[in-house]
């Protein structure tokens, strides 16, 4: 008795979807034009380049896109010239300060560990500390400057071993400036 039940529900449940979809199959065939978004998909947008040392380049075939900031290579030019298409003073990038941090326990008060490590909790405030397009950049040059005086150099490869988070951002925009390879150990892996 049971089985045949759930034949008739799953019946019922079949004619249902299947009287949808012959419904709308041809309205979203119209709107959304699905061909349109297949040859879209398959177009080729980029083409390989053998260079002198063998190397393998991949670059754009035509770029369809007119954004500003395409006419730039690396980072630190996007960076550079970041002040002559926005206002110095335009809020770039935010933070939220560490309000609480705790130690998460079960329910029987012991502490919770994922593969080896301590669950913790962050309770983060609920407005942003803003820093300006300006403060930005000046602290992208300082870091900079600092990492050139400390000997980093062109080609050089930096590790950084740190949580994404906003200092983390600054370092690797001073190494893109720098021309530095970054490297990026996270400690969550």
């Amino acid at each position: 008795m049971s089985k045949l039940v759930v034949n008739l529900f799953m019946i019922k449940t079949r004619l249902i979807v299947n009287t949808y979809t012959v419904t709308t199959l041809p309205l979203y065939y119209v709107i959304q034009k699905p061909w349109k978004t297949l040859a879209e998909a398959k177009k080729l947008r980029t083409k390989t380049h053998e260079t002198i040392n063998g190397e393998v380049v991949w670059s754009r075939n035509n770029p369809s896109l007119s954004h500003a900031f395409l006419q730039y290579n690396t980072y630190p030019e996007v960076l550079k010239n970041l002040k002559n298409m926005y206002d110095s003073n335009r809020l770039m990038l935010g933070k939220r300060d560490v309000i609480e941090d705790t130690i998460e326990k079960d329910s029987n008060g012991n502490i919770i560990t994922i593969d080896g490590k301590v669950l913790r909790k962050f309770v983060l405030s609920d407005s942003y500390k803003w820093l300006t397009l300006n403060e930005v950049i000046e602290r992208v040059d300082n870091i900079a400057k600092g990492l050139i005086e400390i000997g980093v150099k062109k080609g050089d490869k930096v590790i950084i071993w740190a949580d994404t988070r906003l200092e983390w951002t600054l370092c690797s925009l001073a190494l893109m400036k720098v021309n530095a390879t970054l490297i990026t150990l996270f400690s969550t892996l």
